[in-house]
């Protein structure tokens, strides 16, 4: 079975949501013979899409059916494009960043069902159990500064954003790369990039996304109390079509840097906003309380300290003082 028959039958599929088709009727839809409609209709089950099945009525896909394959994604993605897609694999963004030492010259997009070793800021852990995320990495090589590749994380999140917001969900943005609904973090990004030792010019990029699309079977571990989902119930979305709208997006917000127009948007959505009382959490030392300036042109966080020190802030940790 070819991969474009197995297309055309999930696109028949998709045409005529919650309705049966009968395999006589796709066959002839098609061009293809009724075996070819069984044969593909166990291909795809097999490679986990939720397809219904029944004498005398035919196929139609089950409410919250997907496609989870390269096939889907390379289908949904522009034809520049590269994409791998695993069940499992220890890290996403580990696996890009693999791809770039071997030359890869991208856009490319990897995606995984879990992942076994996802990573966070300052190298913890992140939770990414099968079945209720989307987790995947999107490796770019544009032309950018050093300047230029600090607003990447930030073109990230909004990429997530606007994605979201077709599926009617707004999320809030706590700096620099929380992604919250309500109180709850619902997501994360974590964006690397390598620089030539040779010119300093940059190499590669790579963003990562992790998003909790649903609860997990059993719950959040206990160390994650402040853990959300995006969705209640089923997501009314396959993971393939919003990891590849993300990417698009993304793609298209780094390409036009250094015009960063996408900065409003970011400091709209975003929990801090002028006046706001925090605590920074450094990578070395004490945390101390700061006041909230702005949000500047390139997405540090300006902070005033008591003594009216005033500092640039490109990354870190910061809690909201209630």
């Amino acid at each position: 079975m070819v991969d474009s028959t197995k297309q055309a039958f999930l696109n028949a599929l998709r045409a005529a949501p919650g309705q049966w088709q009968s395999g006589e009727s796709l066959a002839k839809l098609l061009g293809i013979s009724r075996s070819a409609v069984w044969k593909a209709a166990k291909e795809l089950r097999s490679e986990g899409l939720l397809l219904e099945s029944a004498p005398r009525r035919g196929y139609r896909m089950a409410e919250g059916g997907e496609l989870f394959t390269v096939e889907e994604f390379r289908s949904l993605l522009e034809p520049i494009w590269q994409a791998e897609v695993w069940p499992s694999i220890s890290s996403t963004n580990d696996r890009a960043r693999a791809a770039a030492a071997a030359g890869n010259p991208g856009p490319l997009l990897i995606a995984a069902a879990e992942q076994t070793a996802g990573r966070g800021r300052r190298g913890r852990c992140y939770f990414s159990p099968a079945h209720s995320g989307l987790y995947f990495s999107v490796l770019l090589r544009p032309a950018l500064s050093s300047v230029e590749v600090s607003l990447v994380t930030t073109a990230a999140a909004v990429a997530v954003l606007r994605a979201l917001q077709r599926y009617g969900v707004d999320i809030t943005i706590r700096w620099v790369n929380d992604l919250m609904v309500g109180e709850k973090k619902v997501g994360g990004i974590l964006t690397e990039s390598v620089f030539s030792l040779e010119d300093g010019g940059l190499e590669y990029l790579v963003a990562g996304f992790g998003l909790n699309l649903t609860a997990p079977a059993n719950s959040f571990p206990a160390g994650l109390s402040d853990a959300g989902a995006i969705f209640e119930g089923a997501a009314p979305v396959s993971r393939a079509e919003l990891a590849t709208s993300i990417a698009l997006i993304f793609k298209q917000l780094v390409d036009a840097l250094p015009d960063a127009d996408f900065l409003p948007e970011y400091r709209a959505a975003n929990l801090l906003q002028p006046g706001m009382t925090i605590r920074v959490f450094p990578l070395s030392g004490v945390s101390y309380p700061a006041l909230v300036r702005e949000i500047d042109d390139v997405g540090r966080l300006e902070i005033e300290l008591l003594s009216g020190e005033r500092r640039r802030l490109s990354g870190g940790e910061i809690s909201i003082v209630q």
